[in-house]
């Protein structure tokens, strides 16, 4: 199982300015690669996907840099199906019991959703409408044949997490896992930062998450 540590964003970074933070992940922060391919025998190929993250004990802060073959952002509203374009996303679980999976494509289109043993549902927009997103593609659409680089940088408040309402980054500990994928693309792909051993592509799957610590 795969670990890593959150620092604590200084006080001399300004958080409400997402370009400030996204220098500072990038610049000042541990990258660590999401290299696993699950499905290599379907889906062999791996994009060069890589992420850093930091908090300010209220919300999270992640940094994305992808090179691929294609660039895809078709999907442009909360909620709608971007797994199916050029897609990053972070599953967190700050209990045993539940995790939320945030998904996000190349333009900042942000899907999210709360799942348990009882509930399996998508968080409402207003409320995912609290996630701020700086794409270095811009609002988008896009449908580009030929790939390139892209970054995407994302605050995720403490408040989307809404089943945790007294849940707080610093000084706490919990599990992750970090993906790529885009099932729309002419290439499709699946790859993840913590292995995980399933027989098909599968990214809701807890018991692979690896360990996440905010310092």
């Amino acid at each position: 199982m795969r670990e890593l540590s959150f620092v604590k964003i200084p006080a001399g970074v300004d958080t409400a300015d997402l370009k400030a933070v996204s220098e500072f992940l990038s610049q000042k922060c541990d990258t660590h690669k999401v290299d696993n391919t699950p499905w290599p025998e379907q889906f062999p190929y791996k994009p060069e996907v890589s992420f850093s993250g930091a908090h300010d004990g209220k919300a999270v802060y992640l940094r994305f840099d992808v090179n691929e073959q294609q660039i895809l952002a078709t999907n442009t509203e909360i909620n709608q199906e971007v797994y199916q374009d050029s897609c990053v996303e972070f599953f967190i679980a700050v209990d045993d019991e539940s995790y939320y999976n945030f998904e996000f494509n190349a333009v900042g289109t942000c899907l999210g959703g709360f799942h348990d043993a009882e509930r399996d549902y998508r968080l409402h927009e207003d409320l995912l409408s609290g996630i701020t997103t700086l794409a270095s593609l811009g609002e988008g659409p896009i449908d580009k044949p030929v790939g390139g680089e892209w970054n995407l940088t994302v605050r995720i408040p403490s408040g989307v997490l809404e089943q945790h309402s007294g849940f707080a980054f610093g000084g706490n500990g919990a599990r992750a896992n970090f993906y790529k994928c885009g099932d729309n693309h002419k290439t499709p792909h699946f790859v993840s930062w913590n292995m995980i051993e399933f027989e098909k592509p599968n990214f809701h799957l807890p018991e692979f998450f690896g360990k996440v610590t905010f310092e």
